[in-house]
């Protein structure tokens, strides 16, 4: 099995809701998702000991969520997705277990193609009624993950069409690390920038000062993908698909 395609990509969805973003806000967000990222062996080894029973993992994911957010709700007044600015790194924790989980689904399963692109459509469609009609943030997020699995079971029944083009699921593959790059490469731009020009970090950025921080940032995401990102996915890999895991 290739897992260079849709069902080898972890993919992250939660909701992005509307906010000011400050040079501190996004430095705080920005730590808590490191901090999330660093912990990515400790995830890792709590899967690998559940990889077998992937619904226990799922259900330790979704207890996690409905405990924590209950904590949060009481603490700050804010739903979990909602955690952008205060203890972010909270609403990551059970994000990581279920997405391990549902690797671990995704790999034991393999349907027909007509009811692979049947599920993707109904959990799509679903998912995009939930938002449109702004259901509660903690439904949308619960929504995101069977649409992250029956996406991700196209790729089992060979379906995915041109999705599975090398350069689409190399770019799928490095989106993480360019997310959590991104806002660091600017904050550094803009400080450095206003210390040399003696203005305020609020400045507007040009165009072609756009374009040059989008390469550089590229740049430090795929250098991130292939030294980090790259070599823990296919240990881990390796590790589920080993023969006592295969169905």
């Amino acid at each position: 099995e290739d897992h260079r395609t849709l069902s080898g990509q972890a993919i992250v969805i939660g909701p992005r809701v509307r906010h000011r973003m400050t040079d501190e806000g996004g430095s705080v967000l920005l730590s808590a998702e490191w901090f999330a990222y660093l912990l990515f062996p400790a995830f890792a080894w709590l899967a690998l000991r559940l990889q077998t029973r992937p619904w226990a993992l799922l259900g330790i994911g979704a207890v996690a969520f409905v405990a924590i957010d209950a904590l949060y709700v009481q603490a700050f007044g804010k739903v979990l997705p909602r955690a952008e600015d205060s203890l972010g790194i909270l609403r990551i924790v059970p994000e990581f277990l279920i997405g391990m989980a549902l690797y671990a689904l995704g790999h034991r399963w393999r349907w027909s193609r007509p009811v692979a692109i049947a599920a993707a459509l109904f959990t799509t469609l679903v998912l995009l009624g939930a938002m449109q009609l702004s259901l509660d943030d903690r439904i949308v997020v619960a929504l995101c993950a069977p649409v992250i699995l029956t996406w991700s079971l196209l790729a089992r029944a060979d379906c995915e069409g041109p999705l599975a083009a090398p350069a689409l699921v190399f770019a799928g593959e490095a989106s993480f690390a360019l997310y959590l790059v991104h806002m660091p490469v600017i904050i550094a731009f803009k400080g450095v920038v206003a210390e040399l020009r003696g203005i305020d970090s609020a400045f507007r950025i040009t165009p072609v000062e756009l374009t040059g921080l989008f390469v550089v940032t590229a740049l430090i995401a795929v250098a991130l993908h292939l030294l980090v990102e790259k070599p823990g996915r296919t240990w881990i890999r390796r590790r589920f698909e080993s023969p006592r895991t295969n169905p």
